[in-house]
C-alpha cells in the first residue's frame, strides 16, 4: 500500500486504523507512537496506552515517564516508587535500587553481600 503501517482506510489517502505501535493522526496517516509520546509502545491519538521497558504510564496525562528519573538504576518499574528489577550494577531492596559499589571492588551483585562480578 502507499500508506505504510495503515491497516484500514476509508479512501486510498485516508487511514482509519494503524498497526500496533502507530496511531492515526489528524491528517489520517500513521505516526509512530514513540515519535509523539516519549517511551511509548502502544498509543491512540489521545495519548499513550502502554510504555516501553524502563518507562511507566502516568494515568493522569497518558505519558510515559522514565523509571530512572525517579529510581536511579531501575530497569523496570510500575510507578515512580515501585521498581521491579534493577540495571546491572544495582540490586533491588524494598522496591528501589541500591548501587553494588557499596561492596568494595564490586561491579555486579545480587544483594548487599553477594558480588557476582568484580572490577
Amino acid at each position: 500500500s502507499s500508506m505504510p503501517q495503515c491497516q484500514e482506510c476509508s479512501i486510498s489517502t485516508a487511514c482509519t486504523e494503524c498497526s500496533i505501535g502507530f496511531y492515526v493522526t489528524n491528517s489520517n496517516i500513521c505516526n509512530l507512537c514513540s515519535n509523539s509520546y516519549n517511551g511509548c509502545s502502544i498509543c491512540s491519538s489521545s495519548g499513550c496506552i502502554d510504555c516501553q521497558a524502563n518507562f511507566f504510564l502516568n494515568q493522569t496525562d497518558k505519558k510515559c515517564l522514565n523509571c530512572t528519573d525517579f529510581i536511579p538504576g531501575c530497569a523496570f518499574c510500575v510507578s515512580e516508587a515501585i521498581c521491579l528489577s534493577c540495571q546491572n550494577g544495582y540490586y533491588i531492596v524494598n522496591q528501589t535500587c541500591e548501587f553494588c559499589a557499596t561492596i568494595p571492588g564490586c561491579l555486579y551483585c545480587l544483594n548487599e553481600t553477594d558480588c557476582t562480578y568484580c572490577q
